[in-house]
């Protein structure tokens, strides 16, 4: 199990974005939650998804309208569970949203499948224009990936939801106790 930092991918991802865009460039604001430095992932696949979900975005994004990145923590998605039949520890949630974004869902679709991934299932909320799916791969069936996609009426969003099945647990072995007498 490989121990991925988002963060970091995410923070060179848009660094090296802004070094190779000739022109202008979007307004990027980047929020990264302090709880949430690494992920362990399976395979080395992670860090090139992030990146091309980035790159992707910011590449179609108009540079006039500024973007949005924030990596955080969610909990359970009990409403999601009938589709993606799996309960993890908790989600990591990396959202890009912004005014000028033109991502398309179909070139993102085409990069998992690149690296594994197959789409199990595309769905919607009735009333809504929010769709999501659902990625899995072949070899690890049980390490699955939701990507949703909300173009809404102003801000469009993209989701991707990592699953946390465990999380690295450090152990420290404290000094012994010592004991000082005073004697008088």
């Amino acid at each position: 199990m490989e121990q991925v930092d988002v963060g970091k991918v995410i923070q060179d991802a848009v660094s090296r974005f802004s070094q190779n865009r000739i022109g202008d460039k979007p307004l990027v604001s980047v929020r990264l939650s302090a709880a949430l430095t690494a992920i362990p992932w399976p395979d080395s696949s992670l860090r090139r998804i992030v990146k091309v979900l980035l790159y992707e975005a910011l590449m179609s994004n108009d540079p006039e309208a500024p973007m949005d990145l924030c990596l955080r923590r969610r909990g359970e998605l009990k409403e999601f569970d009938a589709f993606v039949r799996m309960r993890p520890m908790y989600w990591a949630q990396l959202r890009v949203a912004g005014r000028g974004l033109r991502l398309r869902d179909l070139s993102f679709e085409e990069v998992l499948n690149d690296l594994g991934y197959q789409s199990e299932e595309w769905f919607g909320i009735k009333h809504t224009t929010t769709q999501f799916a659902v990625f899995a791969k072949d070899t690890l069936p049980k390490q699955k990936l939701i990507f949703c996609t909300d173009p809404g009426n102003d801000i469009k969003k993209y989701d991707l939801l990592l699953p946390v099945i465990e999380t690295s647990i450090v152990s420290y072995r404290l000094p012994d106790r010592q004991i000082v007498e005073n004697r008088l």
